[in-house]
This record gives C-alpha cells, structure tokens and sequence, in this order.
C-alpha cells in the first residue's frame, strides 16, 4: 500500500500536535541557561532594552514582552544577589524547553525562567513564573 504526499503530511502534522515528543536524554543548551538569565536579568536592570531583547524569544510571555513590568516584576525592592537553584527541562507549551530556578536575593522568593532553544543557538528567555519555595522540591 502506497501513501501520497498529502496523507504522510497529515501524518507528520498529526503526531506533531500530540506533544514535543518523546522526553529528550539532553537538550543542548541546558548549560547555557543560567549565564543568559544573568546577562538577561543585568540587561534589564541597567534598563540596557536593547541587549534585554537580544536575548528574548521572539514569542515571550507577556511579563517579559513588557520590559517596564518585568523590571517591577524582579527588581521591586532592591536586590543582594542571584543565586542559581536549579537548571533542568521539562515539557511546556507542548515542546521541551530549559528551565532556570532562581533565587533573587532579597526574601525566599524565586522565580523560574523557560527557554526556547533552536539548533545550534543561544538559549532565548520565553517566560518566567514565580514561585513558592515551599511548594517545590527541595531537592
């Protein structure tokens, strides 16, 4: 039995909706995460936009889209210090991305930053979500 172009294309097209796949054994870049949080993080409270932007996914959430916002949203008191918890991947907005947990030294609170990687790049920042240290694992 022969399949025509169309059909394969609907198949490919209808697998790919399902998800990102299969869970990776390593996404290139992972390594590369905290460094472009920091540089992402410095960019934005010397209030340098530019260099800001150059490392935001073309699709960011609308926290980090909004460079005023996402400056109150970090910066509301006057911070101490960055302190990585955690760098990993996991599957969100149905592909497989890098994630950074983050600790932004003024309180316990943190912050997680998802990435978008494209073969070959420099990781992207795509959005950030707060979160509750007692609510996460410690591990």
């Amino acid at each position: 039995m022969k399949f025509s172009p169309a059909v394969a294309l609907f198949a490919v097209l209808l697998l790919s909706a399902c998800g990102g796949g299969p869970e990776p054994e390593y996404l290139q870049g992972e390594e590369d995460a905290a460094s472009v949080v920091s540089a992402f993080l410095t960019a934005l409270q010397q209030g340098d936009e530019e260099r800001a932007k150059a490392l935001t996914h073309h699709k960011p959430d609308y926290i980090i889209r909004d460079f005023e916002r996402c400056r109150e949203y970090f910066f509301e008191r006057r911070p101490t210090g960055k302190n990585v918890i955690k760098v990993g991947y996991e599957h969100y907005a149905r592909e497989w991305q890098i994630y950074v947990d983050m600790q932004i030294n003024y309180g316990s609170q943190m912050k997680q930053l998802h990435f978008v990687l494209g073969p070959g790049e420099v990781p992207k920042v795509r959005g950030v979500i707060p979160i509750i240290p007692d609510l996460r694992d410690q591990n």
